[in-house]
């Protein structure tokens, strides 16, 4: 037999293993998404839960929430459009929601109470009152003709706010002592002591390796008994957990190629 002839025959050895795989791999999977599909999808909640509150020594207030969030899987990401998120955001940035990897909302309320108003003049010796400080620049222009009852005035406002997120780890304290495992947080604070955050809607989207997949490969085996390397190329597929590959290698000392074919199913991922 050729060796092209020994490719085509192992090339369809593997083909009929990993057909008779998917069939049954698929069977499952179906049965499992139709028993659980239903409360996948009224499960998924984006508000992430919050830990602690505090106010630091410069009045501002920060709140620490869960970093991780809710994580689903991307055949799920749909079930998400129902409180608006990926949709929302996937077009506001211009992107498809399939290109959403994870996203933070953060709802914050400002609220301020008796600003005092200052008289000024503008450069037409009109009268205004604005107020000013470091976050807000607001102004009131009365009417220019106060017998006019269609014309109330006009604000002008601007509102400068930083809103800072850092993510963290912290370990659990056993005892007292920092020595549990490790949990990741998010901690967020504005910088006006003013806002207040009211919640925090974090969501996550499994970036999950594609199910199917093909590999062209160099490869090498070595046999102990003989104390000899076998280099060649394979063909590997790829089907979620199970892997079938074939390869045809050389060996020198004897002048021949020769052919295999093995099958692989990963029973635990780290």
């Amino acid at each position: 037999m050729t060796p092209l002839y020994r490719v085509i025959f192992c090339g369809l050895i593997i083909f009929s293993v990993l057909s008779s795989a998917l069939n049954l791999i698929q069977r499952n999977q179906l049965n499992q998404i139709i028993e659980t599909e239903t409360k996948e999808e009224t499960a998924i909640k984006a508000e992430a839960k919050i830990i602690a509150r505090k106010v630091d020594k410069n009045g501002l207030k920060h709140v620490t929430a869960e970093a991780v969030g809710i994580i689903i899987p991307r055949t799920k990401a749909k079930a998400a459009v129902s409180i608006g998120i990926l949709d929302t955001t996937a077009m506001a940035i211009g992107i498809l929601k399939k290109q959403v990897e994870n996203l933070t909302v953060v709802n914050t309320t400002l609220k301020a109470d008796k600003l005092k108003a200052i008289e000024e003049r503008d450069e037409s010796n009109r009268r205004f009152f604005s107020y000013r400080d470091k976050n807000i620049n607001a102004r009131y222009t009365p009417p220019a003709d106060p017998s006019d009852s269609t014309d109330k005035g006009v604000f002008d406002f601007q509102y400068d706010n930083d809103l800072t997120i850092t993510q963290y780890w912290k370990r659990q304290r056993v005892l007292g002592l920092p020595i549990g495992t490790k949990n990741s947080y998010i901690d967020i604070y504005s910088n006006d002591p003013r806002a207040t955050i009211k919640g925090v809607k974090r969501l996550t989207v499994k970036q999950d390796q594609p199910y199917l997949g093909l590999r062209v490969q160099g490869v090498a085996t070595y046999d102990f008994q003989r104390d000899v390397v076998l280099p060649g190329a394979g063909m590997q597929f790829d089907a979620g957990r199970l892997s079938v590959q074939g390869s045809y290698a050389y060996d020198f000392n004897r002048d021949y190629w020769v052919p295999s074919v093995s099958g692989r199913y990963d029973l635990v991922r780290f």
